[in-house]
């Protein structure tokens, strides 16, 4: 038997590993990782301001940063798959004064390497 604590008292519960299994896969397997390179005019337009803002409130972690040329910028972002998705929507929009060309994304192993969402340099 194992026992629970609860606000109530110590509840025992019978151990049941393929429901314990079930439960651990399936909050393992909601996280993800997402690299996207957002090309057009996105810089110098407010546009990682914009991505960090974005995820920060849908509770994701990783980094958004320019890269060189003038003409993209990189997020690496981690957190539940869901939230990834509205944010790659967000990254086709962009903030008002940006011109999104094309999102490249890819999908790479979740590390949690991440401790927050912030802007890069």
């Amino acid at each position: 038997m194992q026992h629970v604590w609860t606000a109530l008292s110590l509840v025992p519960l019978p151990v049941c590993s393929e429901l314990n299994r079930v439960f651990t896969e399936g909050m393992v397997s909601d996280l993800a990782s997402l690299k996207a390179i957002v090309h057009g005019r996105v810089q110098g337009v407010n546009f990682r301001s914009f991505v960090e803002y974005r995820a920060e409130a849908l509770g994701l972690r990783g980094y958004v940063k320019n890269l060189s040329g003038g003409r993209a910028v990189e997020v690496c972002a981690e957190g539940e798959k869901t939230k990834l998705e509205e944010l790659i929507k967000h990254l086709r929009n962009g903030p008002s004064r940006a011109r999104v060309e094309r999102v490249d994304v890819e999908w790479p192993d979740y590390t949690g390497r991440f401790d927050d969402f912030h802007v890069s340099y």
